[in-house]
């Protein structure tokens, strides 16, 4: 991450001051008994940073890791970035997951689809029971009395049953 102005040394010093206030909080939910002797290390460290006396350096700390530094690699990748304004500071910090919020009213329905396609056609059904014989149909029209003659080259029909009405 490199500094590109005062914008960004001003986000630094939130994120250091951030940090501060969450030490402040963490200490406080051990024991708020605690708290003012953590305020009078800061005052103090501040007393020793403005005076004039100069000491002998002390062994460096362990490097702390940032409340967004989620891998602890010391970089700001974009997924740290949570907030997308392309640095990683206070800002991107999250705390603990809250409790579920209360479910919300249903949406409007959208829009109707396209009907879909034709299906398969099904296989064929049993066949029904036999139903029931009609009734008897109207008489039908009288026929053309036939001569003997007729008989004799329609073997078939009824030709000794015919009458004449002479």
């Amino acid at each position: 991450m490199e500094f590109r102005g005062v914008k960004d040394i001003l986000r630094l010093l939130g994120g250091i001051v951030a940090f501060i206030l969450l030490v402040l909080i963490l200490d406080c939910l051990v024991g708020c008994g605690d708290l003012l002797p953590s305020l009078n290390a800061l005052t103090n460290a501040g007393q020793l940073l403005s005076s004039q006396e100069t000491s002998n350096d002390g062994l460096d700390g362990l490097p702390g890791v940032s409340c967004w530094d989620l891998d602890g690699d010391f970089e700001c990748s974009e997924e740290e970035d949570r907030n997308g304004d392309d640095f990683c500071d206070a800002l991107d910090c999250q705390g603990l997951q809250g409790p579920p919020g209360e479910a919300g009213a249903d949406g409007t329905d959208g829009e109707a689809g396209a009907p879909g396609r034709d299906g398969a056609v099904g296989s064929t059904g049993p066949t029904g029971p036999r139903g029931s014989p009609g009734s008897q149909g109207p008489a039908g029209e009288d026929g053309i009395d036939s001569t003997d003659d007729d008989c004799a080259h329609h073997p078939g029909n009824s030709c000794g049953n015919h009458h004449h009405d002479d």
